[in-house]
Protein backbone atom coordinates (compact mmCIF):
# COMPACT_ATOMS: atom_id res chain seq x y z
CA UNK A 1 0.00 0.00 0.00
CA UNK A 2 1.40 3.05 -1.13
CA UNK A 3 1.47 6.62 1.53
CA UNK A 4 -0.50 8.88 0.90
CA UNK A 5 2.21 11.22 3.04
CA UNK A 6 4.29 13.32 0.77
CA UNK A 7 5.83 15.98 3.20
CA UNK A 8 5.55 16.91 6.94
CA UNK A 9 4.45 20.11 7.92
CA UNK A 10 6.14 21.30 11.52
CA UNK A 11 4.98 23.93 13.80
CA UNK A 12 7.32 25.22 16.59
CA UNK A 13 6.82 27.62 19.03
CA UNK A 14 9.86 29.11 20.86
CA UNK A 15 8.77 32.14 22.64
CA UNK A 16 6.41 31.14 25.86
CA UNK A 17 4.89 34.32 26.92
CA UNK A 18 2.03 34.05 24.94
CA UNK A 19 1.29 30.29 25.47
CA UNK A 20 -0.46 28.41 28.00
CA UNK A 21 1.36 25.64 29.66
CA UNK A 22 -1.65 23.10 29.25
CA UNK A 23 -2.14 23.43 25.92
CA UNK A 24 1.34 23.74 24.71
CA UNK A 25 4.10 22.29 27.02
CA UNK A 26 6.71 21.54 24.43
CA UNK A 27 10.30 22.19 25.02
CA UNK A 28 11.20 23.13 21.17
CA UNK A 29 14.59 25.47 20.86
CA UNK A 30 16.63 26.01 18.14
CA UNK A 31 20.52 26.56 17.58
CA UNK A 32 22.06 27.63 14.73
CA UNK A 33 20.88 25.40 12.15
CA UNK A 34 19.88 23.22 14.41
CA UNK A 35 16.36 22.77 15.25
CA UNK A 36 15.15 20.62 18.64
CA UNK A 37 11.74 19.75 18.13
CA UNK A 38 9.50 18.04 20.53
CA UNK A 39 7.11 14.83 19.50
CA UNK A 40 3.32 14.86 19.73
CA UNK A 41 1.64 13.62 22.83
CA UNK A 42 0.42 16.52 25.99
CA UNK A 43 -0.35 13.72 28.26
CA UNK A 44 2.44 11.53 30.00
CA UNK A 45 4.95 9.55 28.02
CA UNK A 46 5.39 9.74 24.36
CA UNK A 47 4.98 6.57 21.80
CA UNK A 48 6.40 6.10 18.87
CA UNK A 49 2.89 6.30 16.62
CA UNK A 50 1.33 8.70 13.90
CA UNK A 51 3.01 11.87 13.74
CA UNK A 52 6.02 10.87 15.66
CA UNK A 53 6.44 7.87 14.04
CA UNK A 54 6.12 9.71 10.64
CA UNK A 55 8.81 12.00 11.15
CA UNK A 56 11.07 9.74 12.67
CA UNK A 57 10.84 7.57 8.87
CA UNK A 58 10.84 10.93 7.21
CA UNK A 59 14.57 10.25 6.43
CA UNK A 60 14.57 7.18 5.08
CA UNK A 61 10.94 7.90 3.04
CA UNK A 62 12.39 11.32 1.80
CA UNK A 63 9.44 13.50 3.05
CA UNK A 64 10.42 17.22 2.87
CA UNK A 65 9.75 18.69 6.05
CA UNK A 66 8.77 22.57 6.17
CA UNK A 67 8.98 24.22 9.72
CA UNK A 68 6.81 27.25 10.49
CA UNK A 69 7.56 29.36 13.87
CA UNK A 70 4.67 30.61 15.51
CA UNK A 71 5.50 34.18 16.30
CA UNK A 72 1.97 34.73 18.78
CA UNK A 73 -1.85 34.15 17.97
CA UNK A 74 -2.18 33.85 14.46
CA UNK A 75 1.29 34.66 12.92
CA UNK A 76 3.54 32.44 11.76
CA UNK A 77 7.06 33.07 9.74
CA UNK A 78 8.45 30.09 7.68
CA UNK A 79 12.12 28.83 8.95
CA UNK A 80 12.36 27.01 5.53
CA UNK A 81 13.03 23.05 4.89
CA UNK A 82 14.49 20.74 7.31
CA UNK A 83 15.22 16.76 7.39
CA UNK A 84 16.28 14.69 10.61
CA UNK A 85 19.54 13.83 11.58
CA UNK A 86 18.40 12.29 15.05
CA UNK A 87 15.74 11.31 17.49
CA UNK A 88 16.33 10.74 21.00
CA UNK A 89 14.00 10.93 24.59
CA UNK A 90 14.58 13.90 27.21
CA UNK A 91 12.62 14.37 30.30
CA UNK A 92 9.84 17.38 29.85
CA UNK A 93 6.81 18.60 32.20
CA UNK A 94 3.30 17.24 30.54
CA UNK A 95 0.28 19.71 30.39
CA UNK A 96 -0.45 18.62 33.97
CA UNK A 97 3.06 19.55 35.25
CA UNK A 98 4.17 15.67 35.36
CA UNK A 99 7.72 14.63 34.17
CA UNK A 100 7.47 12.29 31.34
CA UNK A 101 9.39 11.28 28.43
CA UNK A 102 9.38 13.06 24.89
CA UNK A 103 10.77 13.02 21.64
CA UNK A 104 13.05 15.35 20.76
CA UNK A 105 13.82 15.26 16.93
CA UNK A 106 17.29 16.61 16.17
CA UNK A 107 16.39 18.70 12.73
CA UNK A 108 19.01 20.32 10.30
CA UNK A 109 18.03 23.39 7.83
CA UNK A 110 18.16 22.42 4.24
CA UNK A 111 20.61 24.29 1.93
CA UNK A 112 17.60 24.36 -0.67
CA UNK A 113 14.35 24.39 -0.95
CA UNK A 114 12.38 22.20 -2.99
CA UNK A 115 9.19 23.54 -4.31
CA UNK A 116 6.22 23.66 -1.36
Amino acid sequence: MKSKIDHVVLIATFQKMFEDPRRNPYEDRKIGNKLFYTGEGRYGDQKMRGGNLVLKQSREKKYPIYVFEKKSPGRYAFLGRYRVLSVQTELQKDSCGAERKVFLFRLHKCKHLTHI
